[in-house]
């Protein structure tokens, strides 16, 4: 991911082998997204061009990733509908919109946040559930953080589906939130990643008790700088249990480690 000195949204480079345009428009979860700009050329796959038809997106498992059903109601917003074949509402387990949001998946949580569609809908639900684990009422939110937080004029925090606790693209998971704005340059987010990752592998953390292994949500510098281990000082694991514990974590996609490479399997992913 590529920030510069001037503020904007942040350039997102996917280091992936593709043999052709094709493989890279199926790489899309959404449909209505499969869509590519050259000079003087518009490339459409066919299912993008029929949502584009239909006004519709086709809710697909097998492209399900940790944002799906949010992109999918992001477009909906939009004017895309959803289309999820045979479903029926009167089977419909009514207790889904009592659960925590951030605990709700798949077709479930497209559910949900149909409810949820405008800013008092959002607020009535953020309250009912404050209510119902006896806290106060306000917005507790991770992204609510926009008066004198760590997010302070992040353009997220003011977005669709902003004010629930809920992973709204690839960039918010775990400890890491890379947030845009008037006032997030490349050196103010390079800052809140060091702090983050200074935190993470504090010896105070609670979670570091009994643990040897670090923990980097990104690495960030220079090109060059991040092309390799960013850390450089990576404990190796000493015994099955790290090797075990490590194996876990790289299969999760939690945090990142080593020199980057492309990814060679499944060109017709994200």
């Amino acid at each position: 991911m590529l920030e510069s000195h001037s503020t904007g949204p942040a350039k997102e480079i996917i280091l992936r082998l593709y043999a052709s345009p094709a493989e890279v428009l199926a790489g899309f979860d959404v449909d209505c997204c499969a869509v590519a700009y050259t000079p003087g050329k518009v490339l459409v796959s066919p299912r993008a061009l029929a949502a584009h038809i239909r006004q519709a997106n086709l809710a697909d498992p097998a492209r399900r990733s940790p944002s799906y059903e949010v992109r999918l109601a992001k477009y909906a917003a939009r004017g895309f509908e959803i289309h999820v074949p045979g479903l029926r509402r009167g089977d419909i387990d009514p207790q889904i919109f009592e659960r925590s949001i951030s605990r709700v998946q798949g077709l479930a949580l497209l559910l949900v946040l149909e409810k949820l569609r405008d800013a008092p809908s959002r607020a009535g639900y953020v309250g009912m559930r404050a209510e119902l684990r006896g806290r106060p009422g306000n917005n507790t939110s991770r992204y609510s953080m926009d008066d004198g937080g760590h997010y302070k004029n992040d353009y997220k925090s003011k977005g669709p589906f902003a004010d629930l606790d809920i992973e709204l693209s690839g960039y918010d998971r775990g400890a890491l939130r890379i947030p845009y704005g008037p006032t997030w340059h490349a050196a103010r987010i390079e800052k809140l990643i060091w702090k983050t990752d200074m935190g993470m592998n504090s010896p105070f953390n609670p979670r570091n008790k009994n643990r040897r292994l670090h923990r980097h949500p990104a690495f960030f510098g220079t090109v060059q700088e991040s092309m390799d281990d960013c850390c450089r000082t990576c404990p190796v694991p000493e015994n099955a249990e790290e090797e075990k514990q490590q194996k876990d974590e790289d299969e999760r996609g939690s945090y990142v480690r080593g020199r980057i490479s492309f990814i060679k399997d499944d060109p017709g992913r994200c």
